[in-house]
């Protein structure tokens, strides 16, 4: 009945309140009352898209309310700089991660670890989103396989999935660059659990 009467809010707890009692109406009508989403910020610099994206992710609508409402807080990170789309892989809903994987304004660019994010992205192994990073030349694959180890790599995480389609989507993407030490490591891998031999071809035509 409140946010019938034309009321606004500026608190955090309320916005959490909307989602959690599944409200999108009330998020509508305080809007239109002149609610600022944009100014609705918690001590820690968190938003109310960082709240629906991690907290409650089953509430899409009221994501899409608040995206399309005050689209400049996808750019924005709380005081850890941890970002809208980190926080949205955490909450696990692969039509938000979809919705700001192709934001505009590459949210991807201005993420701080961009290695975990996309190993992240990795893990939750929709297809869509891992083609939308790898044609994306914020990505940079030979930095993020780099090193001499699978773990916490991108290829490392499909490999551990056991998702071997994905392994192979990746290897064969044109802009796969491989570390020639990671590129070891991986043919051992591909040797010692029998895994597609034309693996070990496309391998060596991304090692640099």
């Amino acid at each position: 009945m409140m946010f019938r009467g034309g009321a606004r809010f500026t608190y955090a707890n309320v916005f959490d309140a909307i989602c959690f009692l599944q409200k999108p109406q009330w998020l509508q009508q305080t809007i239109r009352s002149g609610t600022s989403l944009a100014a609705v910020k918690s001590a820690d610099r968190v938003t109310v898209i960082h709240r629906i994206a991690s907290d409650y992710p089953s509430q899409l609508q009221i994501f899409q309310m608040v995206y399309d409402e005050a689209p400049q807080l996808a750019t924005w990170t709380d005081q850890y700089h941890l970002s809208v789309l980190k926080y949205t892989l955490h909450g696990g809903n692969p039509a938000m991660v979809s919705s700001l994987l192709r934001h505009p304004d590459n949210l991807f660019s201005l993420e701080p670890n961009k290695k975990s994010v996309f190993t992240a992205v990795v893990a939750m192994g929709q297809i869509d989103h891992i083609q939308i990073l790898l044609n994306n030349p914020a990505v940079d694959l030979f930095e993020f396989h780099n090193t001499d180890s699978l773990r916490a790599t991108p290829l490392g995480t499909a490999l551990a999935s056991g998702r071997d389609y994905i392994v192979y989507l990746m290897l064969a993407h044109p802009r796969m660059r491989l570390s020639a030490c990671f590129a070891e490591l991986l043919l051992d891998f591909i040797e010692e659990f029998d895994k597609p031999k034309d693996w070990i071809d496309l391998v060596k035509s991304v090692t640099q």
